[in-house]
């Protein structure tokens, strides 16, 4: 189906105003968001690294870390322990092994296009699970390609494509 809203007039919206616009005008979009409109997953990096720093040895995060990161020496496991500041790659490794143990926080890639006057977009949704196979979707953002919408979820931190 076509929509009579040009896709440049939808786009200068804003994310409130595209959202209010998807929910009066396409019925059961969130329908169209299961199956086909899923994408992949990705894990929130939403950690409180503040508790992590003040806390490595309550934390296992010298373990965390040598989860993911095998060739991590002895001396630097020592290191983290006392406190030591993280480097940037020990902090997408601690992040990766709390998301490999967390099977509850993952949220999903949803998107599905919308054909409207002279092009169309692609809109884009976050996932989440509410048990039983039931999902909340939020809004984010629209997109004038599908390709557009993948580099921009591929460069997400622990963000898979399916």
């Amino acid at each position: 189906m076509k929509y009579g809203i040009q896709a440049r007039d939808f786009m200068a919206l804003s994310k409130e105003g595209q959202a209010f616009w998807i929910e009066e005008n396409i019925k059961d979009y969130d329908l169209k968001l299961h199956g086909a409109g899923y994408i992949g997953c990705f894990y929130p990096d939403n950690i409180v690294w503040e508790d992590y720093l003040s806390y490595p040895k309550d934390y296992g995060v010298s373990g965390l870390i040598a989860s993911q990161y095998p060739a991590i020496t002895d001396k630097r496991i020592e290191e983290i322990e006392s406190g030591a500041e993280l480097t940037t790659k020990e902090k997408e490794n601690l992040l990766a092994a709390v998301a490999a143990a967390d099977v509850d926080n993952w949220s999903t890639h949803n998107s599905f296009e919308v054909k409207m006057l002279g092009n169309s977009v692609f809109v884009y949704f976050h996932g989440y699970s509410m048990g039983q196979g039931d999902f909340k979707f939020e809004y984010q953002k629209a997109f004038l390609t599908y390709e557009a919408l993948l580099i921009e979820i591929s460069s997400m931190p622990l963000s898979y494509i399916d």
